[in-house]
């Protein structure tokens, strides 16, 4: 018989507030679904209490249990200045040029000469993080005594600490600095995590050739990718008000216990979904989830990621049943829903039993088509529509297959007030957003609020950004609302925009982002991971470099707070193009020296309320070929009507207009166009300010 155990870690190191409540709901949920759990949190989350619990676990291991350990807490990130080897003598496996680690309670400064707790030459190491490295050996031990292991970490590598400065009090990151200057340069800390790894080999703790990355047997989730930020934040939970939890574990319980549409199900139904559920497919609905307030923290899964949650079975088929509904000859029900990628507007091809997805696309197979109307978590209710009506063709009794044949736009979830049936229609036909479900949660990307006088709208952190008079809103002019709302939408969609792996770029272009003094230097450089801050009227510059041998273009959008996008790289109707070595600057002064500076300016949609500072982030789109995105700036244009559009002119243009795109369609192999993307959030302070941003 197969028993469940679990590790559940909780380092609230640094005034994190939320690790505490996040192994409090991951305990319930884990014991819910049949775990026998155990914790190491707060005083004793310790280096050497981490550690201690793990070695505990891995004890009470036997071949067929599964087997979970959860971190809530820091990340941290040391890198190495020197530039990498690329000699033909450079050593096999090269040596690492960044570490990643834990931050445990008792984690301090290191780095410095003498404040170690050994009396050799090491002493001045003193580093008390739980290093990647350490971790694949631990790893590889638990899959030692068991392949059916799951490692969840909700923390991140961004190697920064940081503030949200647009919601201080609500939302904080899930990063610990590394990086200062002076005695404690990155390098000075690379070189003292470096010198503790080879501690560690010499003794015998830790093989030279682990990682992570090689095991086989283990499912990894990860908060964020390397170099993002992961957030906690503030909200109500289970009816409990001002409740700090991380991102990535709210959005996974959610997923999980999402009231009786979740996973676990009512009651007397725990676990009834999860046989055919995979944990790729869960992280798909986990990362909408993320994005709606945090649109730049991508969650990964990595390792075996077709696996059934905490099985070792995989489940990798993306075939569903469907089945009439009652007596109806048109509604009839799809078994998948939101948590694996059903959504409205979904539209799927119907085969009899037996027809594999090669054969999916020979029209006499066929049956007919099913339009997405509705959807549950799990469940999806679809109009049939039959190939041939006349000739009979219908749904058999037994059911039948759905492949999926076009894939909608994810529509982002708003809050209603219950009073305004117009509205609540308007939102019900809308192409970008929709009505709140249980299963979202408090997770929502607006919310329509009404007084006697009037009915506004609010972005997620709370700003106002579009209301009407209560005779407008009588007069049908609500639709503006609701377009408002759309606008948000398709900048969220904008923001959370990532690269799969087939089109994923490679790139070493650097970029650098400051302020223009007035005598046309460079002034103070502003950071990138969003606890930076402008002022309207300022002057900034952006300086792209690429150090890569391949040419890359770059497209610079600017995001505000209503969602509004504009094109900050204008003279280049295909993008900056920088061949290798090549350095561009906008916001350089033509024909003389010096810098002349891209002017700031505050969103005329919110021109009527510049009492508090709003968020601004400039969004950088790395492609591997010239493109035209130019359509991202205009709301209801696609784009352009060239013979054979790349894969991500077509996902941005389904962005624009909302509509749905082809799931089959490939590009060519040779004919890929690669790309990455770049964030730089800040908040944008009004011209006179009535806050210090310091």
């Amino acid at each position: 018989m197969t028993d469940k155990k679990a590790l559940l870690i909780a380092s609230p190191f640094g005034g994190l507030r939320g690790p505490l409540n996040d192994i409090e709901r991951m305990d319930r949920v884990l014991r819910g679904m049949g775990f026998e759990t155990f914790r190491c949190s707060g005083p004793n989350a310790t280096r050497a209490g981490i550690l201690e619990a793990w070695e505990q676990l891995i004890n009470k291991v036997s071949a067929d249990d599964a087997v979970v350990v959860y971190y809530s807490g820091h990340g941290g990130l040391v890198t190495s200045t020197e530039p990498p080897d690329r000699s033909f003598e450079a050593p096999d496996p090269p040596t690492p040029w960044r570490y990643q680690f834990l931050v445990p309670m008792d984690f301090g400064e290191f780095g410095k000469v003498g404040g170690g707790d050994n009396n050799d030459e090491d002493s001045r190491t003193d580093f008390r993080g739980i290093l990647d490295v350490e971790l694949s050996a631990l790893v590889k031990d638990t899959t030692a005594r068991s392949p059916n292991f799951t490692l969840i970490l909700d923390c991140c590598y961004a190697g920064r600490m940081a503030r949200d400065p647009a919601a201080p009090d609500i939302v904080m990151p899930r990063t610990i600095s590394t990086t200062t200057t002076g005695s404690d340069s990155c390098g000075g800390r690379f070189a003292a995590v470096a010198r503790h790894v080879d501690r560690l080999c010499r003794q015998g703790r830790l093989p030279a050739d682990l990682h992570v990355e090689q095991n086989p047997y283990a499912v990894r989730i990860a908060a964020a990718a390397v170099g993002e930020t992961a957030w906690e934040y503030c909200s109500e939970v289970a009816g409990e008000a001002n409740v700090w939890h991380g991102a990535l574990t709210d959005a996974l319980l959610c997923t999980l216990e999402g009231g009786n549409s979740g996973i676990l199900g009512g009651a007397g139904d725990s676990g009834s979904h999860t046989a055919m559920l995979s944990w790729r497919t869960v992280m798909l609905r986990v990362a909408e989830l993320v994005h709606v307030r945090f649109p730049y923290q991508h969650p990964e899964v990595a390792g075996p990621a077709d696996r059934i949650l905490f099985q070792v079975r995989e489940f990798v088929s993306r075939v569903v049943h469907i089945r009439m509904e009652g007596n109806s000859t048109a509604s009839a029900i799809i078994q998948a829903g939101r948590v694996s990628g059903v959504r409205e507007g979904n539209i799927y091809s119907v085969v009899p039993f037996g027809i594999d997805e090669a054969a999916r696309g020979a029209s006499a197979k066929v049956l007919g088509e099913a339009r997405v109307t509705s959807a549950t978590a799990f469940k999806a209710m679809v109009d049939f529509i039959p190939r041939d009506p006349v000739g009979g063709d219908k749904l058999p009794t037994e059911g039948a297959l759905v492949f999926l044949k076009h894939d909608a736009l994810y529509k982002w979830p708003v809050v209603l007030p219950s009073a305004l049936e117009r509205l609540a229609a308007a939102v019900h036909k809308s192409r970008f957003v929709r009505p709140r479900n249980l299963d979202d949660g408090n997770l929502v990307l607006a919310e329509f609020r009404q007084w006697p006088d009037r009915t506004a709208l609010y972005n997620n952190r709370g700003r106002e950004i579009a209301s009407v008079s209560s005779t407008e809103e009588s007069l049908g002019l609500e639709n503006r609302l609701v377009e408002t709302a759309e606008q948000l939408a398709r900048g969220q969609h904008l923001l959370s925009l990532s690269s799969e792996d087939a089109h994923l770029l490679q790139h070493r272009v650097e970029v650098r982002f400051g302020l223009v003094d007035e005598g046309g230097h460079r002034g103070r450089t502003i950071r990138q991971d969003g606890t930076d801050s402008i002022f309207e009227g300022d002057k900034v510059y952006i300086e792209l470099i690429n150090r890569g041998l391949e040419t890359i273009h770059v497209w610079i959008f600017d995001v505000n707070a209503a969602g509004q996008i504009k094109l900050v790289s204008k003279s280049s109707p295909r993008g900056v193009e920088l061949p290798c070595g090549r350095v561009e600057v906008l916001g350089a002064a033509r024909h003389r020296p010096g810098l002349k500076g891209l002017a700031v300016g505050w969103p005329t949609i919110l021109s009527q309320s510049k009492e508090e500072p709003v968020e601004e982030t400039l969004v950088f789109i790395l492609t591997s070929s010239p493109v035209d995105l130019s359509h991202l700036c205009q709301a209801n244009k696609p784009a352009g009507s060239r013979m054979k559009l790349t894969f991500l002119e077509k996902f941005t243009s389904a962005i624009v207009v909302g509509e749905s795109r082809k799931a089959t369609a490939i590009e060519d192999d040779d004919k890929i166009v690669r790309y990455s993307t770049i964030h730089i959030p800040m908040l944008l302070f009004p011209k006179s300010p009535l806050i210090d941003p310091k």
